[in-house]
């Protein structure tokens, strides 16, 4: 069947809009769009019924017919031609029923529901009923058409152009401010603020300062994430946060040295532009000899997954304070060092965490300790360490769950009795 025949064939059975009829041959000539190109197809159509009637006329008029159905109003002079007096009402789209021609008053819609939104770029997504799906998919088979696309690239590719036009903003499909999802064939917008995410550093210079909130904690600005987070969330004016750390440290913990580094996601926020550089100086000042912020600055989605895989391969140096239950002398702690050089600690998840991690063991590593005399009983100690490993529990041998312990090679009972992090590095 040829192509003309094709199109005859299919506009005979089935009324069709000019978007509808040209979607079905959205990958021929690609210099006009779809509903160009379906009236385009029409007009062929509709000279083809008038040359068609000197030899078929009740051909001709079965095809003006149909035409004037689907709502190309040229074909009621041809009809007038053939001397047939008769009302053609159009019919809705066999596919859309109509929705194509709505577009403009969609991303009209669409546009109006960013105000009060601050964004740069949108993508738009369209949710489009099964049986419309259905319909274009059975249209297609019948007729073996294939050079078409789906109607959910039409609708989107036409309402983001005109969004563009309207609102000045960009287009942009792979990380967008906003997702716009337009609902087919109603037109009802779906508003969808997607995430502003802020990276830095910082360094918790006292203890009692958790990282993160607990569901039990009262009050506000307890936590790093609070301190940090509130005055993002509120200068965003966003809905929620989440704090993202690479590795974490316990609430009794300093964290000094160069920081450590996190990434703040927004949710839902009504505005993206803030004062980072006041934001940090007012959390610096009114946290002054607590709590330091460093390099405050935007991000992105893959700053998060960023930050996690750096606190996991990141090698970490702590200082720790250690007691003894018993006296130890200069010559024990040389011996001790090379014991723990370079050594594989296997790490069963501590009895503290139990609740929160899965219980499982952990190969890590131990780079390098050095260990120095404070009193007979207590040393300070600096170990070099793949993150993930838990130091107090190092320290401490959790019962027996990490092996082999500080603990158990200096045959004492050991106890963290005061620990910093002082280095986070790219890891070995």
């Amino acid at each position: 069947m040829d192509f003309l025949e094709t199109c005859k064939n299919i506009v005979t059975e089935y009324p069709l809009c000019d978007s509808c009829l040209g979607r079905q041959f959205a990958s021929l000539d690609r210099g006009f769009g779809n509903k160009e190109k379906g009236r385009a197809l029409k007009m062929l159509l509709n000279v083809h019924a008038q040359a068609l009637a000197q030899s078929d006329r009740k051909g001709a008029f079965n095809l003006a017919k149909a035409l004037a159905e689907s709502g190309y109003g040229p074909s009621l002079a041809t009809l007038k031609k053939l001397r047939r007096k008769l009302e053609i009402a159009p019919k809705p789209c066999y596919i859309c029923s109509g929705s194509m021609d709505k577009l403009a008053e969609f991303a009209a819609a669409a546009s109006n529901s960013l105000n009060g939104v601050e964004c740069s770029t949108v993508a738009v997504g369209c949710r489009v009923p099964l049986e419309v799906e259905e319909k274009e998919d059975e249209l297609k088979s019948r007729f073996k058409l294939r050079h078409g696309e789906n109607i959910r690239y039409e609708v989107t590719r036409e309402i983001g152009a005109r969004i563009e036009r309207l609102t000045g903003k960009t287009i942009d499909k792979i990380q967008p401010d906003v997702t716009l999802i337009v609902s087919i064939p109603g037109g009802e917008t779906e508003v969808n603020i997607n995430p502003v995410f802020f990276k830095g550093k910082y360094r918790k210079l006292v203890p009692g300062i958790p990282q993160t909130k607990s569901p039990w904690q009262d009050g506000r600005g307890g936590s790093i994430e609070e301190i940090i987070g509130t005055p993002l969330l509120e200068q965003t004016r966003g809905e929620g946060m989440k704090f993202h750390g690479a590795g974490r440290e316990d609430a009794d913990v300093r964290m000094t040295g160069s920081g450590r580094p996190f990434v703040i996601e927004i949710i839902r926020p009504k505005r993206r532009s803030v004062d980072l550089a006041e934001i940090q100086e007012k959390i610096n000042a009114e946290h002054e000899g607590r709590l330091q912020v460093l390099g405050l600055s935007k991000a992105d989605k893959k700053a998060v997954s960023n930050v996690k895989i750096f606190g996991e391969k990141a090698k970490k140096t702590y200082r720790a304070i250690i007691k003894l239950d018993r006296e130890i002398c200069e010559a024990d702690l040389r011996k001790l060092e090379p014991k723990l050089e370079n050594a594989t600690i296997y790490q069963r998840t501590p009895t503290r965490v139990l609740k929160r991690r899965g219980d499982r063991v952990r190969q890590k590593r131990l780079y390098k300790a050095v260990l120095k005399m404070v009193s007979p009983d207590t040393i300070e100690a600096i170990f070099q360490c793949e993150g993930g490993l838990y130091i107090k529990e190092l320290i401490n041998g959790d019962s027996g769950r990490t092996r082999p312990s500080f603990s158990e090679l200096a045959g004492s009972e050991a106890k963290c009795v005061e620990l910093e992090v002082t280095d986070i590095e790219e890891g070995a």
